[in-house]
């Protein structure tokens, strides 16, 4: 059955095939770029601790619903003066969490590979703006000045332990009593004075190391998209063409279940409920041709006639035949 409909099988498969190449090409192309941002700086605290996680984490929650306020929206279509509505932006942007870190995606779909990847960097920067953090510019300047503090703590501190060592080496070629004392006093001076530079020292250490949980920043930039996420052409025509295939054998079973025209022998005989007594093919040619026992003898078609006369004459042994009714569609079958 499915070799005899294989052609509707085939002109289904095509048409579903070549119809959704078509439209599917015409179809713009979506594409899809990303930046990931990390909330906290836990991850590079040698000790992070398990509340600075977890506060993160809810930051983040909360981060992702700020990308979604009007204030962000907005801020976004300022800033790179997009012809566009918020509320068009927002159906474009989508921010989720890292299962299980504290890093945020932020997704932007758009049919420009450039505006895309502008977008998604916009969404993170619009982000940190919204967090405590201090400024760019300030934390820079802050930052060096701290570090030039440490350095002068830094020298202090070997300077002073040199000049130790120093008078500890004198000490020992001295033989004045008053003067061993007197070093040993500078001794204890400077270690005090030492003390104090190491204790500032660690703290300012410690101001530089601090890490905030309420800190956001980009851990990966968006790149920019150089294939589409959508349409998938291949995927949508593979898809199109198996639908129309079963389409197809589904209609092909649906005729077969609903013709009840005879087609074989093997129908006639589950109609009539009779057996067949012989099969002749159709015999082509003029009326002589026509003659097969006698043109041609040893033709299949004369055999097929041998083989009726046969079966007609052993039909009924009991009872022979007296009467035979030959009938056919084609009018001119006479009896």
């Amino acid at each position: 059955m499915l070799w005899r409909w294989m052609w509707l099988i085939v002109l289904s498969t095509g048409i579903a095939a070549i119809s959704s190449y078509l439209v599917v090409s015409q179809q713009p192309k979506i594409y899809q770029s990303s930046t990931i941002l990390l909330v906290g700086q836990s991850v590079q605290s040698l000790n992070p601790s398990a509340a600075d996680i977890y506060t993160s984490q809810q930051l983040a929650q909360t981060y992702i619903q700020i990308l979604k306020t009007e204030v962000a929206l907005q801020g976004i279509v300022d800033a790179l003066g997009l012809r566009t509505s918020s509320a068009a932006l927002r159906e474009m942007i989508n921010a989720s969490i890292i299962q299980g870190t504290q890093l945020i995606e932020v997704r932007v779909i758009d049919t420009d590979p450039l505006r895309a990847q502008a977008i998604a960097n916009e969404a993170g920067r619009q982000l940190i703006l919204q967090g405590p953090a201090a400024k760019e510019q300030e934390l820079t300047s802050r930052t060096e000045f701290i570090r030039l503090q440490v350095e002068e703590l830094q020298k202090k501190i070997d300077d002073g332990q040199k000049r130790i060592n120093e008078l500890q080496s004198s000490i020992q070629v001295t033989s004045s009593a008053r003067e061993i004392a007197d070093k040993q006093q500078q001794i204890g001076t400077l270690q005090q004075q030492i003390n104090q530079w190491q204790q500032t020292y660690a703290s300012l250490l410690g101001f530089t190391s601090a890490r905030s949980p309420n800190y956001i920043s980009v851990i990966e930039p968006a790149r920019l998209p150089v294939t589409p996420i959508a349409p998938n052409v291949s995927q949508t025509v593979m898809l199109a063409a198996a639908i129309g295939a079963l389409l197809a054998v589904g209609g092909a079973f649906l005729i077969e279940y609903i013709d009840d025209t005879i087609k074989t022998p093997d129908d006639i005989a589950a109609s009539l409920k009779l057996a067949v007594l012989a099969i002749i093919a159709r015999i082509s040619g003029d009326s002589e041709e026509k003659l097969v026992a006698a043109q041609h003898p040893r033709s299949s078609q004369a055999e097929a006639y041998r083989l009726l006369r046969t079966n007609i004459q052993v039909a009924d042994v009991d009872k022979p035949i007296q009467t035979l009714l030959v009938t056919s569609p084609d009018v001119r079958t006479h009896l």
